[in-house]
């Protein structure tokens, strides 16, 4: 059997919002995630992730770093592959990888169409456990750019991204490219919603490309205290059935 992919990053999609926030300050988030999926094999895998994170902004700049802890159970992985087989029922749980990103952004019209432009550079630090298979216990770097256009009260969004995998022996693991089409919309003072598309290629030569579509909602309680939404649901094998989960963030 062939393991599925599992990818534990929704928690930290989730903690961004696609529209930009220029207020300098702290904020520290956590919340709850689940993913469920078959990921093209009749045996289904279930991951719970508890992320925890802290952020930094002060526009242009933002500085992030992101852990947590993560359970897994049933056959899959963070990776997939046609050598390794699992038959152990008890779910694996331990400390997830770490994440530390910086990006910047500009507030210039981006060849006469979009309004904003980011950059975004992002390091993954392998602190999970791989022989748990919460992790591959690897580094990964990626590189995204995030374009911005305002449409009346939103804004539509185009993101690449471009991700440059460590390889865990006797895996080779590709490099990913994601490409995501957004719309962010505030509501009111308090209420945010979003939708997003995004497809991934594959992740090694046997796994199969992803594809989701998700739906995001905040809800601003004071401006020290934001709840986040979001549930997504796999398009393509390579995907999960379905995900979802919540963060609360307090800004300092």
């Amino acid at each position: 059997m062939r393991t599925g992919l599992i990818v534990i990053a929704l928690g930290i999609a989730l903690l961004k919002f696609s529209t930009p926030t220029f207020a300098g300050n702290w904020s520290v988030g956590s919340g709850l995630f689940y993913s469920s999926g078959n990921y093209g094999y009749d045996t289904r895998t279930d991951v719970f992730y508890l992320p925890v994170n802290l952020s930094w902004q002060n526009y242009p700049l933002k500085f992030s770093v992101a852990s947590g802890a993560a359970s897994i159970s049933g056959p899959g992985n963070v990776y997939s592959d046609s050598t390794t087989t699992v038959t152990s029922t008890v779910p694996d749980f331990g400390r997830a990888d770490t994440y530390v990103a910086i990006s910047r952004y500009w507030n210039i019209g981006v060849i006469d169409i979009f309004d904003f432009m980011e950059w975004e550079a992002k390091i993954k630090l392998p602190t999970a456990n791989a022989q748990k298979r919460l992790g591959t216990g690897m580094p990964d770097a990626q590189l995204q750019t995030r374009l911005l256009k305002k449409l009346g009260p939103g804004y539509g969004i185009t993101k690449l991204a471009y991700r440059w995998r460590g390889d865990p022996v006797p895996i080779d693991l590709l490099n990913t490219v994601n490409i995501r089409l957004a719309w962010s919309q505030k509501v009111s003072r308090q209420h945010t919603f979003g939708l997003e598309l995004q497809f991934q290629t594959r992740s090694t030569t046997v796994a199969a490309p992803r594809g989701e579509i998700s739906a995001s909602a905040g809800y601003r309680f004071t401006k020290a205290w934001q709840l986040s939404t979001l549930f997504s649901k796999g398009l393509l094998a390579g995907s999960a059935n379905y995900a979802g989960g919540f963060e609360l963030k307090h800004f300092f």
